[in-house]
């Protein structure tokens, strides 16, 4: 296996030194390692895998020096723009060198979401012109393979890939950061779906939160049957949510999460001038990628609230407590009018919850029948 540290000191000492990217599981160590050794001058964790690739294309023209971009393959969509219209070498031709990591590759086990994207992750770089490596486990035969890519990316002045499978790299240890939060994710949505009506519609962002919430639910006495569990798209839940909504056909109760909702922030816009008064939008906001290791999102340092209001909500709400979140549910929540709900929590998750089992076509089939619509 790969130590992360020695990766690390390993491009330090050919002068790579400025990261940025999406995070993703399967570099959830290396990920700890650059967080441990950089500052927010030469690691930026990115709103999305697009804006990632031009951050790099700047760092690039600002520097004349490699930087490394890591991301997803589920990532790779929002990156074809930035790779084909900014550093293509018939475009700007900026060399980059991407660490991707590999979920659902051929042959391994992995959740349903992952699967064409793994099988189809090599044609997309060809399609793409993306010259791509595998990384090795053996630490020697990897940085090997790192160096040539570094070159070859220098060489030819345009992207180049590292593709990295799972359990590549040895553990360094977990994310301690702390919060001044006492609600949890998983307490928050129990909570909500306590306040939830029958006819509601509750859609869920990818993650940890829908499998919470598929937990939460399957325990309920009578649960909620109008339920859509978004196992993957990162950040465009909401979107869905906003076109069941557009329907008016029951009331909407959209969970998302910081990370995602920052992924496509545009999105508030449309869904503030939009949706209707039935759509309820709720931001579990625990101040990291929970779901992929814990890496920090810019959640509890910007106002998402001020966001929403200037988006359009008009009932826009900040809780950060359970008995905050109580009052909220019993005073707001049955009222009209489309509303923003931010809540503020720590980052704790049960370990071992159950993930949403498929197949999803007939989780697809079955809300639609629910709304009493024929596919």
């Amino acid at each position: 296996m790969i130590n992360p540290d020695s990766l690390y000191q390993f491009l330090k000492s050919r002068d790579i030194e400025f990261y940025s990217g999406v995070p993703d599981s399967l570099m959830q160590n290396w990920l700890l390692t650059l967080q441990r050794n950089s500052t927010e001058s030469n690691h930026i964790i990115a709103v999305n895998e697009g804006a990632a690739v031009a951050i790099a294309a700047g760092y690039y023209m600002g520097t004349g020096k490699l930087p490394v971009v890591y991301l997803q393959n589920s990532g790779l969509g929002n990156a074809v723009n930035a790779l084909t219209s900014i550093t293509d070498k018939e475009i700007y031709s900026i060399p980059i060198l991407l660490f991707i990591g590999w979920r659902g590759a051929p042959g391994i086990h992995d959740e349903p979401q992952h699967i064409k994207m793994g099988r189809i992750t090599e044609q997309m770089l060809d399609v793409l012109e993306i010259p791509h490596f595998i990384l090795e486990e053996d630490e020697s035969q990897a940085f090997t393979t790192v160096e040539n890519a570094a070159n070859l990316a220098l060489q030819q002045q345009s992207p180049v890939a590292i593709l990295v499978k799972a359990n590549v790299f040895s553990k360094q240890g977990t994310d301690t950061r702390s919060s001044e939060y006492k609600l949890t994710r998983e307490r928050s949505i129990d909570m909500i779906l306590d306040g939830c009506n029958v006819d509601d519609v509750i859609i869920s962002t990818t993650g940890k939160a829908s499998r919470e919430l598929y937990e939460l639910n399957q325990n309920r006495a009578t649960p909620f049957a109008k339920v859509f569990y978004t196992i993957g798209g990162m950040g465009l839940a909401n979107q869905i949510a906003l076109g069941i909504d557009l329907q008016k056909r029951s009331r909407i109760i959209m969970l998302d999460g910081d990370g995602a909702m920052l992924m496509h922030l545009g999105t508030a816009a449309t869904i503030g001038q939009i949706a209707s008064d039935n759509y309820v939008h709720v931001v579990l906001n625990n101040g990291c990628h929970e779901s992929v290791g814990g890496q920090p999102t810019e959640g509890f340092d910007i106002d998402l609230c001020h966001v929403a209001s200037a988006c359009g909500y008009k009932d826009v709400t900040l809780v950060t407590s359970e008995q905050q979140l109580q009052e909220w549910i019993a005073g707001s929540l049955n009222k009209p009018g489309k509303k923003f709900l931010e809540i503020r929590m720590n980052a704790a998750s049960r370990e071992k919850l159950m993930r949403v089992p498929g197949p999803f076509t007939e989780r697809k089939e079955l809300l639609m029948s629910m709304l009493s619509i024929k596919p």
